[in-house]
């Protein structure tokens, strides 16, 4: 790894981050430096975020960015492999590179971080950081993804039981879990695309078949994993 750049800012530079629960109380990133060169990956991921998102008065530093998620990762840190990996997926370390980006989500998504299982689902899927597109595989991560109320997983576990890809063909099935991810604020997009889905599937369905998943997904509870602590595999 090449050597860190160090933030020659000064120990009184202060940054406002995004607001959580009305708070706008702002880091001292003087002080989560000095717990990030302590090898404290908690820190470490934090400045990863803040130069991955580029906002808040801080440029934007995909470098930056994966040298702290590294360095977090490397200690066993679940959330920084994830955010690697998603730097590997989406190109930010120079080309895309599936397996490292497969690699690096393993011990998240074994973890419990439905994330992490709805990427390598959707990897699978479409062939990506894969030997062969792999639907048995693609189905059995979005299951886990989608059982923890992943709105994307549903969505493309749907997809799986309406082609009868990875798992057996099921209409109503599918209609369910395109129910479930309905029930999520959808971005404009994917609202458009869950509403043409709902639409195709109806077709195909009798009215009993609608109305048992309807009363499936009105009493439906997700099952959440309970995620390993970072540092564990």
């Amino acid at each position: 790894m090449t050597r860190l750049r160090w933030i020659a800012a000064g120990a009184a530079l202060m940054l406002a981050t995004p607001a959580h629960a009305g708070s706008s109380k702002p880091v001292d990133i003087a002080a989560l430096l000095q717990q990030a060169q302590q090898n404290n990956a908690a820190a470490e991921v934090k400045l990863g975020n803040l130069y991955n998102s580029g906002g808040n008065g801080l440029a934007r530093d995909y470098v930056q960015a994966m040298q702290w998620y590294q360095k977090a990762a490397d200690q066993g840190d679940l959330e920084a492999k994830y955010q690697l990996a998603m730097m590997y997926f989406n190109g930010h370390a120079g080309s895309k590179d599936f397996n490292k980006a497969a690699d690096l989500l393993q011990d998240p998504a074994n973890g419990g971080m439905a994330a992490a299982q709805y990427r390598l689902g959707d990897m699978a899927a479409h062939g990506e950081g894969v030997r062969f597109q792999d639907f048995k595989t693609a189905a059995d991560w979005l299951t886990r993804a989608a059982n923890q109320n992943n709105a994307e997983a549903q969505m493309e576990l749907g997809d799986l039981y309406f082609n009868g890809s990875g798992v057996a063909q099921g209409y109503e099935e599918a209609y369910f879990w395109y129910l479930l991810a309905g029930g999520h604020k959808l971005g404009k997009g994917q609202q458009k695309i869950e509403t043409q889905k709902l639409a195709r599937i109806k077709t195909a369905l009798t009215q009993a078949q609608m109305d048992s998943a309807q009363a499936r997904a009105a009493a439906w509870k997700p099952v959440m994993e309970k995620p390993a602590k970072d540092g564990q595999k």
